[in-house]
C-alpha cells in the first residue's frame, strides 16, 4: 500500500502533478490551514521522496491556482482557497488535461456519440452544410463525483472515416491526426445542469455550474471543434486580470 506522503510510482501522471495533488488535498482538507507556512522545499523533497526540482514545479502550480503565495526569504504560505479550484481563465486546456493538472483522477463516461448533419453549425466550423459531424456527450467524474459535463462537436472527416477512443482525451486524439488546437473564443455564463443529465450525474438540480461555450481554432485560424463544457460551480473557479485603460 502506498504511504500517505509518497507519490504513487504506478501513477502515470508526472511527478510534479502527483505532488501538487497531494499538497492541494492537504490544503483543501485543512491539514495546512490558511496563513500557515508550508514545509521547506528540502523538507517536502524528503517527505515525498522526489527531487527539489519536482517540488518547485508542484509549488509553482499551487501558486498558479492561488492556493499558496511565496514570501521572499520566508517560504510559502497557504491562502484561503475557500474550497474552490482556481484556474487562469486565459489558459486553454482540454477537460482531461485540466482535471489531471489539478490532481484529480479522471473517470470518463461516454453518455452518447453519434454522427449527424452539421446543419446550421456549418458556417461556424467552416464546412459544407451536407458534411457530417460527431456529437460527443461525456461526463467526467473523480472518485465517483460528477465534476464536468461536456458536449463536443467536430467534423467526421478529421478521423478519416474511423473513430478514436472516445473515453480518452479528445485533444490528444485530434493531435494524433495532426490537428493542434491553438486558441479558442469562449462565452462564459452561470447555468444549471440540463435536466436530462442531472439524474445521470447524481447531483442536486439546483447546483450551479459554469458553462463555457467555445469555438476552438488551429494556429492557421481554422475552426475544428465546438465544445460546451459545464464545470461544477462548487468545485471550480476561474480568474482573470482586468485592466483599466485611461484615455
Amino acid at each position: 500500500m502506498t504511504e500517505p506522503n509518497m507519490v504513487a510510482r504506478r501513477d502515470r501522471r508526472p511527478l510534479p502533478v502527483q505532488v501538487y495533488g497531494q499538497l492541494r488535498d492537504k490544503i483543501t482538507s485543512g491539514v495546512y490551514e490558511p496563513g500557515s507556512r508550508l514545509p521547506s522545499e528540502a523538507e517536502l523533497s524528503e517527505l515525498f521522496s522526489v527531487s527539489r526540482i519536482t517540488v518547485r514545479e508542484a509549488l509553482r502550480m499551487l501558486q498558479r491556482d492561488m492556493l499558496i503565495e511565496s514570501r521572499h526569504g520566508r517560504g510559502h504560505y497557504v491562502l484561503d482557497a475557500g474550497g474552490l479550484v482556481k484556474k487562469p481563465i486565459g489558459e486553454l486546456q482540454g477537460v482531461t488535461e485540466l482535471m489531471e493538472s489539478l490532481g484529480y483522477p479522471v473517470e470518463s463516461t461516454v453518455l452518447s456519440v453519434r454522427r449527424e448533419p452539421v446543419g446550421e453549425r456549418a458556417a461556424v466550423l467552416g464546412i459544407e452544410p451536407d458534411d457530417e459531424v460527431f456529437r460527443l456527450e461525456r461526463l467526467r467524474t473523480s472518485g465517483g463525483e460528477a465534476m464536468i459535463y461536456s458536449i463536443d462537436i467536430l467534423p467526421v472527416r478529421i478521423f478519416g472515416g474511423g473513430e478514436p477512443d472516445w473515453g480518452c482525451s479528445l485533444l490528444e486524439a485530434m493531435e494524433k491526426e495532426g490537428i493542434w488546437i491553438a486558441y479558442s473564443r469562449a462565452t462564459i455564463r452561470a447555468v444549471t445542469l440540463p435536466r436530462s443529465v442531472v439524474r445521470q450525474a447524481g447531483v442536486p438540480s439546483a447546483l450551479p455550474w459554469i458553462l463555457m461555450d467555445q469555438v476552438n481554432f488551429t494556429s492557421e485560424h481554422r475552426p475544428v471543434l465546438l465544445s460546451r463544457d459545464y464545470h461544477r460551480g462548487d468545485k471550480f473557479e476561474f480568474e482573470t486580470l482586468r485592466q483599466r485603460h485611461n484615455e
